[in-house]
C-alpha cells in the first residue's frame, strides 16, 4: 500500500493506493469492486486456464494470465479479465504490475456481481482498445458467446457449449 501525505485526487490515485490483490477495477473512470467469485466460476476458470495454458506452452504462441491481473488500457480503464492471452509479438507489453495495452484475447466468466459489466461496459472497452477476440462464458450451462473484432467492431460469431473456438489461436479449448 502506498502512503501519501495528501489525499488522492483522482480515481486512479485511489486505485493505486489499494493493497495488492484487491479485486478492484477502474471501468470508465469508476472504481468497481467485487467479492470473490462463486465456486462454479472458479471451477470453469480453472478448467479453461489449464487447457489454454497447456496449448499455449506447447505451441509457444504467447502468454496466459488469470485474474486478478491488471490490464492497463488507460488511467480510466484498468480491467481484470478472468483470463487473457497475449501473443508472443506483444510480450513487451507485459510489465511487473500487469499488461500495458490490450491483450489479444479475453475470456470473461459471468458472475452475478460482474455480469452487467462483462456484457456491456467491458465488452465495449475491449472493442475500443482492440482486443481481437472476446469470449463470454455462462458458467452454469457452459454457454460461450464468441466475438471477433472486424473493422473496429465486434461481430458475434455464435454460441457454443463447453468449448471456446479461437480463430486467433487456431484451436478449440474444451472445458
Amino acid at each position: 500500500m502506498i502512503t501519501t501525505l495528501h489525499p488522492p485526487r483522482t480515481i486512479y490515485q485511489i486505485w493505486e493506493s489499494l493493497p495488492e490483490g484487491t479485486m478492484c477495477q477502474i471501468i470508465n473512470n469508476a472504481l468497481v469492486m467485487s467479492p470473490s467469485p462463486l465456486d462454479i466460476h472458479q471451477v470453469i476458470l480453472n478448467e479453461i486456464n489449464v487447457n489454454l495454458t497447456l496449448y499455449v506452452r506447447k505451441t509457444k504462441t504467447g502468454y496466459v494470465r488469470i485474474s486478478p491481473y491488471d490490464v492497463h488500457l488507460s488511467k480510466s480503464n484498468i480491467l481484470q479479465p478472468d483470463i487473457c492471452f497475449i501473443t508472443e509479438e506483444n510480450k513487451n507489453n507485459i510489465e511487473k504490475n500487469g499488461l500495458k495495452g490490450a491483450p489479444d484475447l479475453v475470456i470473461e466468466i459471468l458472475s452475478p456481481g460482474t455480469k452487467k459489466y462483462d456484457l456491456t461496459d467491458k465488452k465495449e472497452i475491449y472493442q475500443n482498445y482492440g482486443v481481437k477476440e472476446y469470449f463470454i462464458v455462462e458458467p452454469t450451462n457452459k454457454k460461450v458467446k464468441n466475438f471477433v473484432l472486424k473493422n473496429k467492431k465486434y461481430i458475434e460469431l455464435g454460441e457454443t457449449t463447453g468449448i471456446i473456438k479461437s480463430a486467433l489461436l487456431k484451436t478449440s479449448i474444451a472445458f
